[in-house]
């Protein structure tokens, strides 16, 4: 007696499982796409703030090497 009360207990609950188990939401696959494009954009923003960073540095190089013939000569170096 108490075994078929557990078992139809049991089977009552494994029925309204069983649904959620063979189908995912929707919801799941719209979720992972957003997070597909956001890395794609974080990915970008990274690559452009690399680039402008390496800009940068190219323009403090040629500072640079513009600085020592100014210091020398002791005049600005005329463009043009």
């Amino acid at each position: 007696m108490q075994m078929e009360l557990l078992r139809d207990k049991y089977e009552t609950q494994r029925t309204s499982l069983v649904r959620w188990l063979d189908s995912r939401p929707d919801t799941v696959d719209k979720l992972r796409a957003v997070m597909s494009s956001i890395t794609a954009v974080k990915s970008k923003l990274r690559h452009r703030i690399a680039d402008s960073q390496d800009l940068q540095d190219v323009s403090s190089t040629l500072h640079l090497s513009v600085c020592p013939s100014v210091c020398r000569t002791g005049r600005s170096v005329k463009s043009g």
